[in-house]
C-alpha cells in the first residue's frame, strides 16, 4: 500500500464517492468508483514499481460507501428549499 496505509485511501476515495454522488442514484455511483479504484489497481498490477492489493480495493469500495453517505445524510439533514428527496 502507500505510505500512510489506508488512511489515503479512505479519504481519497471518499471524496470520490461524495462527489459521484451529486446528481447520481447511490448504486450506480457506488459501481463507478469501486470500477474506478479497480481499474487503478489493475494498472498498479501491471506496473513492476508498484503492487495491487486486494486489501487497496476493499478500502477504496469503503471509502466510496462513506464519502456517499455523508452526501445522503447531508441531503436529508438539510434539504435545499424545494427540492424533491435524495435519489436512493
Amino acid at each position: 500500500g502507500a505510505p500512510g496505509g489506508p488512511f489515503w485511501h479512505l479519504a481519497g476515495y471518499g471524496v470520490l464517492g461524495a462527489l459521484l454522488a451529486r446528481g447520481r442514484a447511490t448504486a450506480p455511483a457506488w459501481l463507478i468508483g469501486t470500477g474506478y479504484g479497480a481499474f487503478v489497481e489493475g494498472l498498479q498490477w501491471l506496473m513492476r514499481y508498484r503492487t495491487a492489493e486486494a486489501g487497496d480495493l476493499v478500502v477504496n469500495a469503503v471509502g466510496v460507501a462513506i464519502g456517499l453517505a455523508a452526501v445522503r445524510l447531508a441531503e436529508r439533514v438539510w434539504p435545499k428549499p424545494g427540492s424533491a428527496p435524495p435519489p436512493v
